[in-house]
This record gives C-alpha cells, structure tokens and sequence, in this order.
C-alpha cells in the first residue's frame, strides 16, 4: 500500500539533502542543541547578502513592513507569509522551504568543538534551485559567528555532499576550487523507493525503534505531546497526521502543488511504547528582541509490528523532521530496526 497516493500527495516534491563540512578556524562554542545558533548565523548572513532596504542597517528586523517583498529572495525563504490559498491550513507562518539538523553536541565542559564537525540542511521545493546561495550564506555564517553572542568561534565550509540516510554521498562542493557540481535532487517517489529497499532488509516480525535526538514540538489536542499527564500522550496518529500535512503545506506553498484537502493518516495504527524526557532550549530572538523558551520531547518510542504501512512515512519524515521549528534543529529523528544498531549522529 502506498500511503502517499492515498493521501494524494505529489510524488514530484523537490528534496536536497545537503551535508556540509564545516571545520572550526578557532574555538568555537555551542549549547547542547545548536541548531538556533546555526540558523541564527545562516539567516543573518544570508540577510546582509541579499537585504537592500535602507533601515536594515538601522535596525530593521521585521520584513512585513518592507515594500520589497514581492522580489526578495530572503523574504521568499526565511520568512513566507500564508497567502490564504490553502483552505485548511490557517497559521499566520508557513514552514520555511529549508530546514536544520544540527550537529550532535557531545563536547568538553567549556563547551569547545573538535576541529572538524558537520551540519545537515535539506531543501525542499523551489529552493532547490537556491543551492548556490544558501553554500555561501552559510559561508558568510561562520566568518559572523566570532562577532558577538554568547557562542563564540569561527567555522569554514570544507565541502557540502548530497547526503541521504540510506548511506549514499555524493560531493557537490568543494571551497578549493568553489565550484558546484551538477546534480539531480531526489523527489518524493525517491524517498519512497528508498524506504522499501530499507524495510526488505528489515524483520518485519520486530519492533522499530524511533530516536528523536533533537526536541520534537508537537501538539495533540491543543497540548504539548511529551511525557506527564499534564500532556498530551505520544501519538503514532498524531505523528504520521503531522508529517502528511508537512508534505502538503510544503508542497502547496513551495512548489505550487495542489493541496486542497488536509491530509490524515487512514491506515493501520500499530501499538507503541514511548520513553520520553522534556527538553527547554534558550535562544535571543532578532527578529523580537527578545529572549525565548522552547520546549520539546527527546527519547525513544518502540512501533510493534505491524509497522508496514507506516514505514515509509516514518521513513521520509527523517527527511522533513517533525512538529515545529524545523529550521532552528528541532524534531530530527532516526528509525531503524531493533536487530540494528541506532544509526549514527553527527557529533561535534
């Protein structure tokens, strides 16, 4: 069974999983969850390369006022308005054609990284063809990131790879000769195709195991999902409802796909055991000015058999990451087989 067509969702959705390089040109320090302060550096940079408004300069950090939005290419990425063309989707914020998974924070007490680390950044749509300009904003990033803010440090991109999560590498860009190779970006059906070369590997009488290794922000009824009864209880409903309207909305608003009917999950619920731990990350907004609590769920869940149908769902929702702040790092997961090892992280 193919839980896409059923849900009706374009097969043809654009996806550049990108893997950069990065190495550290002096000591640089991160929180635990570093993807704010990654993107924070990226949407800076990216803003000073491409912002032509005379207040930016000033101080100007909403772009709703801006009367240049129309032809801005910052505004089109980082900061998409809902334009109301999509009837059962009613949030002031569209997800952004981008997102972060940030590197594994497993450092020394002062909180310094080795000298070479990774990132991950997945594209998605009409940002595709963006790629040349979102290598060098993160470029631009690491020569920021020594200027001011409680994390401090410099980093250089080495090279960025096309990178899936079957194992599958190819190099894209390499900063010695600053050149970008051609490439062909995976499509939804690829994903699909994908996760049913992974699943015929796996035992199908076993459990899978889900790892969310950066904080998973997802609400069910209106509260939080995590762990104590004043939340909301992990839900595999919840959980595959969220990554088909994911799907949908990106599809919708970045590659102009329709998307007229709210996609749910109408197959098989198999049973779960879930151990979750909450999770807050600080963050200073520039956007608000203002400093910022988010709150998310790490852990586990087990999904016994029979996990079929769902599997390749779970499967590409690796790709999309799950609930929201998305581009700040939040809601990366790993599944994988229980007669497997958990596969690995990147590790700072």
């Amino acid at each position: 069974m193919n839980v896409f067509t059923n849900a009706a969702l374009p097969g043809d959705l654009l996806i550049l999983p990108l893997e950069f390089h990065l190495k550290a040109q002096s000591r640089l320090s991160v929180p635990e969850f570093s993807g704010s302060v990654f993107r924070g550096l990226f949407a800076r940079a990216l803003k000073q390369m491409i912002c032509t408004h005379p207040d930016r300069q000033a101080g100007l950090q909403d772009c709703n006022p801006c009367t240049l939005q129309s032809g801005c290419s910052y505004f089109r990425w980082m900061e998409p308005a809902n334009t109301d063309s999509l009837p059962w989707f009613k949030g002031s914020d569209i997800p952004r054609p981008y997102l972060i998974i940030p590197p594994k924070s497993k450092v020394n007490p002062d909180k310094t990284v080795r000298s070479a680390f990774r990132l991950r950044m997945n594209l998605f749509g009409q940002a595709v063809q963006a790629l040349p300009l979102f290598i060098y904003a993160m470029e631009q990033a690491g020569r920021l990131s020594g200027e001011d803010g409680p994390y401090r440090g410099r980093f250089s991109v080495q090279r960025v790879f096309l990178s899936s999560w079957s194992g599958k590498r190819t190099l894209l860009y390499e900063s010695a000769d600053r050149q970008i190779g051609t490439f062909s970006p995976l499509m939804l059906n690829d994903l699909i195709a994908e996760a049913t070369q992974v699943a015929a590997g796996l035992d199908r009488s076993a459990p899978l195991l889900i790892h969310f290794n950066t904080p998973v922000n997802l609400k069910s009824s209106g509260r939080l999902m995590g762990p104590g009864p004043e939340n909301a209880p992990f839900s595999v409903q919840k959980v595959a409802d969220s990554l088909l309207e994911r799907l949908a909305i990106l599809a919708h608003f970045h590659q102009s796909a329709k998307a007229d009917d709210r996609p749910f999950w109408h197959g098989p619920l198999p049973p779960v055991q879930s151990g979750l731990r909450w999770h807050s990350v600080k963050r200073y907004s520039n956007r608000h000015q203002s400093s910022q609590v988010w709150y998310g769920f790490t852990g586990s869940a087990t999904i016994y058999p029979p996990w079929t149908d769902l599997f390749p769902l779970l499967w590409c929702g690796q790709y999309l990451s799950l609930g929201r702040h998305t581009t700040f790092g939040f809601g990366h997961y790993r599944v994988h087989g229980t007669q497997l090892s958990p596969p690995g992280d990147f590790v700072i």
